[in-house]
């Protein structure tokens, strides 16, 4: 089979629930994808719901494919134990129904690409279904983290926080994200995600929920920002918890 060369394109898709990660889809020659998350995965499952009403479940939570090409690809899901943990969509996207799909019979296949051993059409495929997984993880999903290390960029706004810069090995053009911590005198109230972004009045449809955008100390890059409280676990503006702060 011949593969027409693919236009560079890459999106982050933020998956929020239970827990909350993001999922970096980068597509050169083939489709990279990187799923980064605070919490541990236990036999987590990551599916990728595609525009012709198809899905696929992904043998890793980091990986790459030759056969999904990013513009096809319209929703995400982490899945643990056969229950959704944290989902994201780009645009409009009927959840019901596809919840309701993955309970029929899975026939989306995918085959891990191999530099040693290259896809072809007569290639044994991994198939996976939701409860019948050939292949799973358990463990962190933090595990392909490069580099990371602790800093506040946004000490001008709101002081009490300790930010992590997270960079991506398998990415090009220098790809991170940042996860922060805000304490009140010392007890942790609320956490946070920081993703590189563009000003504009609103964020871009896969960041719906990041309310409030700020520019780095550091190198005067600008992120979109999404913050949850620690107690409800339910999403909180920052201009709030920086005000909180400001009044001691």
């Amino acid at each position: 089979m011949t593969y027409q060369s693919r236009k560079y394109q890459k999106i982050s898709m933020i998956l929020k629930g239970k827990k909350m990660g993001i999922l970096i889809l980068e597509e050169q020659q083939n489709l990279h994808y990187e799923f980064n998350c605070n919490s541990t995965v236990n036999d987590g499952k990551l599916i990728l719901f595609l525009k012709d009403g198809s899905y696929v479940i992904l043998p890793d939570l980091n990986g790459e494919s030759s056969k999904i090409h990013l513009s096809s690809i319209k929703a995400a899901a982490l899945f643990e134990n056969s229950e959704v943990v944290m989902k994201s969509q780009l645009g409009s996207f009927n959840w019901p129904a596809a919840l309701k799909m993955l309970k029929q019979p899975q026939t989306e296949k995918i085959q891990p690409v191999s530099t040693n051993n290259p896809t072809n059409d007569n290639s044994p495929s991994l198939t996976m279904t939701l409860n019948n997984s050939t292949e799973h993880s358990d463990c962190p999903c933090q595990q392909a983290e490069q580099s990371v290390y602790s800093y506040n960029p946004f000490s001008y706004y709101i002081k009490n926080a300790v930010w992590k810069r997270i960079e991506y090995p398998y990415f090009a053009n220098g790809s991170h994200y940042l996860v922060g911590e805000i304490f009140d005198h010392g007890v942790l109230i609320a956490t946070a995600l920081a993703v590189p972004g563009e000003y504009a009045i609103t964020p871009p449809p896969w960041l719906k929920g990041f309310n409030c955008f700020l520019n780095s100390l550091q190198d005067a890059q600008g992120y979109w920002l999404f913050v949850k409280d620690c107690q409800t676990g339910n999403p909180v503006s920052i201009q709030s918890l920086a005000q909180r702060e400001a009044l001691g």
